[in-house]
């Protein structure tokens, strides 16, 4: 009987060890990003898309940034609407095909603006800047 019961546990600890290995690769625990508003307008509302979460990150005033939020997968570039003057902006990515999730670390999506651009659709320039 005690022979069972040990091999139960080693299989248990060798499935419950396989899934906190998956959760690490996925950016998990220990990808935080924040919103750095690199402009001089006030973002009223920045709201961020990560893959599997969205994150409301609120108002930001200009040249200030955002605290750090926790999420669960992340690359160097994500969906972004940011509400300045009234009016809301929008960068959509097409597709994440050929990147590598972020890993486990702090991270700031420094966002600036097009002034070129007449469309809200394009007006985002959004950088990833590794933090220390």
């Amino acid at each position: 009987m005690g022979q069972r019961r040990l091999l139960l546990v080693l299989c248990c600890m060798a499935f419950l060890r396989s899934a906190v290995v998956y959760s690490q690769s996925e950016s998990g625990p220990g990808v935080a990003v924040r919103i750095e508003n690199a402009t001089d307008k006030v973002f009223e509302s920045v709201v961020i898309g990560f893959p599997s979460q969205r994150e409301d990150y609120g108002s930001i005033p200009a040249g200030e940034a955002s605290v750090y939020r926790s999420v669960a997968r992340a690359y160097r570039y994500a969906y972004a609407e940011i509400k300045i003057d009234g009016e809301t902006l929008v960068l959509r990515p097409i597709d994440y095909v050929g990147e590598s999730l972020l890993r486990p670390g702090r991270y700031t999506y420094r966002i600036t603006l097009n002034p070129k651009s007449t469309s809200r659709d394009n007006r985002i320039f959004l950088d990833l800047v590794v933090d220390k």
